[in-house]
């Protein structure tokens, strides 16, 4: 009701403003005998309600002209102000010293501009990305931010690699590129052994087939593949070892003065949405960074259950094997 009331309050108030102005001119003129409504009573009654409706409407048309304008100004007006606060925040984080933080940004931005450009073009394309292809993607923009002799430590699984992945190689294309750029990468992919021993996963059996097949061919078409720490961990203890947050991923600048975690939550108790935390540390012994560290180095050390790349295809693929 209020709604209805608000659209016509303003119309109105003008349509009766106009009629009573014109009313009272004509009137005034009459009475000083300058016009003569003699004879024109239903006339000129209708005449004034036309005339009043007709600038009603003409008065409407440019009230709402001009309140369209105003709230594309003050959109304007709001849009500044928040680049204002962007500028605000990257003068704070340049203070900090600390180009990582920078970086982010920078990608977040570059990000936003192409959308930027896509809507002023009239078209704007979102990819509408799976959990997996959202953390490849997530993973990947954080790797190509990276500088010669920072290092990336991850723990990674199956699913990471191969869930919604199919023809998927631009997360793979990625670590090739930061290893070309001096980056160094230290990967252990966590198998839970029963994938290769029971009939009943063999699913999962042939993702990894596929898995390790592309690993490998990728391996002999690009000479920067060896450069890049691989290992595949059949876990004697695979529920404890493949609990949240892994996949995650561990990064340290050269100067091992900046310490960032990649941790994913895709628990969805409660109603939670899937999600990505990107944190910085102070240290590697502050205890979200050292206990995950602890975690990839614990793993790193037993050499019974850690396979490279070539050792798990032989094992994984006799049959191919000439």
């Amino acid at each position: 009701m209020k709604t209805i009331y608000s659209k016509i309050k303003f119309p109105v108030i003008t349509f009766f403003a106009v009629y009573s102005v014109i009313w009272g001119f004509l009137e005034t003129g009459d009475y000083f005998g300058v016009i003569s409504l003699q004879g024109r009573g239903l006339k000129a009654h209708f005449g004034f309600i036309l005339i009043s409706l007709i600038f009603t409407i003409l008065v409407s048309i440019l009230d709402k002209a001009k309140k369209e304008k105003s709230k594309t100004q003050i959109l304007h007006l709001d849009l500044l102000e928040q680049l204002k606060d962007i500028t605000k925040e990257i003068n704070g984080i340049f203070s900090e010293e600390n180009p990582y933080k920078l970086k982010l940004i920078q990608w977040r931005l570059k990000t936003e501009l192409n959308k930027l450009k896509n809507i002023r073009a009239g078209n704007w394309i979102l990819e509408s990305l799976s959990t997996y292809s959202y953390l490849r993607y997530i993973f990947g923009s954080v790797l190509m931010t990276l500088e010669m002799g920072d290092e990336y430590i991850t723990l990674s699984n199956l699913e990471f690699w191969s869930k919604d992945n199919v023809g998927d190689n631009e997360f793979l294309d990625y670590n090739l590129r930061a290893v070309k750029d001096g980056v160094v990468i230290k990967r252990i992919i966590i198998i839970n052994p029963q994938i290769l021993r029971s009939k009943g996963r063999n699913k999962e059996k042939n993702e990894l087939k596929l898995l390790v097949k592309d690993f490998m061919s990728k391996k002999d078409q690009n000479s920067e593949f060896s450069k890049m720490s691989l290992f595949f961990y059949l876990s004697p203890n695979s529920v404890e070892d493949l609990k949240e947050p892994v996949p995650f991923a561990l990064i340290k600048n050269r100067d091992r003065t900046i310490f960032l975690k990649i941790l994913p939550n895709l628990n969805k108790q409660n109603g939670r949405k899937p999600s990505v935390q990107i944190s910085f540390a102070n240290d590697d012994r502050e205890s979200g960074y050292s206990s995950l560290l602890s975690r990839y180095l614990t793993i790193e050390k037993d050499r019974n259950n850690l396979f490279s790349l070539k050792d798990f295809y032989d094992r994984l693929v006799p049959e191919e094997i000439n």
